[in-house]
């Protein structure tokens, strides 16, 4: 009796960071952690490739004229707009330019949780964050100054706020404005990261479709949300008509705005 007293009492710290170590909370902390370190360790052990070096030089110009230069690239603004606040706050290195993929990389670890406990339940959640974090390839994006990593994070932002909707259809009959409306904006910041994004709001309608042939719920809600998406997105359609039937006139705007010389090979930067 004494030897098990003993034993206890010296266990008790030990039972405690036990107890701490299965909440679940406290996994997804350390999961977050390990992604962290993961993204941090030689984030700048490679210099800038010729893509990262095209993003700098984007954000290198007038912030307020990032998207008009971000025509030329292959993406919508976001990320540049993110990328450019950013190098104003903490300067030019290729450890600060690239700290923006390691912000989203990271990020994206909890909101993975989110997803799959609201899909499937907790544990899942934890397992799918633990894959999100030792992913090879989300770890190479979030080293690279591009916006693959926020593709990523995004994408996961509408589908997180997509279920929280369907889920309160589901069990209340109604999903409220505000939850729409995060859906909205959620959907609106992927389709300003990556273009083929627009994918993932067609497979999501898809099973909103579905949904709605079985509960019949939420249809006009779920048509106002996508007027909204739309709202939200216009400005860059209508940039990117202006540019296109400008033509050549647009071209020297973006030389002219963004400090650069649009047909000069990157290798000279």
């Amino acid at each position: 009796m004494i030897r098990l007293t003993a034993f206890s009492k010296l266990n008790v710290p030990f039972s405690c960071f036990w107890r701490k170590l299965h909440d679940k909370s406290t996994v997804l902390w350390l999961v977050t952690l390990l992604g962290f370190a993961l993204r941090v360790y030689h984030l700048d052990y490679r210099p800038l490739w010729d893509d990262e070096a095209f993003s700098v030089l984007i954000v290198s110009s007038d912030i307020w004229n990032v998207a008009l230069a971000a025509v030329r690239d292959t993406f919508p603004p976001l990320h540049h707009y993110v990328l450019a606040v950013l190098m104003l706050a903490v300067g030019w290195s290729e450890f600060s330019v690239r700290f923006a993929s390691l912000l989203a990389g990271v990020l994206a670890i909890p909101l993975t949780y989110q997803v799959g406990r609201l899909c499937v339940d907790r544990r899942a959640g934890l397992w799918a964050a633990l894959v999100m974090a030792l992913s090879p390839f989300m770890v190479y994006f979030s080293q690279e100054t591009r916006a693959y990593s926020w593709l990523v994070l995004t994408t996961l932002l509408s589908v997180y706020t997509f279920v929280r909707v369907v889920l309160s259809l589901t069990e209340q009959g109604h999903a409220g404005v505000r939850q729409w409306a995060w859906f909205s904006v959620a959907s609106a910041a992927m389709l300003y990261t990556h273009f083929l994004s627009l994918w993932i709001l067609v497979v999501e309608g898809l099973y909103f479709l579905w949904f709605w042939s079985k509960h019949r719920r939420g249809f006009r809600a779920w048509l106002g949300a996508h007027i909204g998406i739309g709202i939200l997105f216009l400005p860059w359609v209508l940039l990117m008509l202006g540019v296109g039937v400008e033509g050549s006139t647009a071209n020297a705007g973006i030389q002219q705005f963004a400090g650069i010389q649009t047909d000069a090979p990157i290798a000279s930067l």
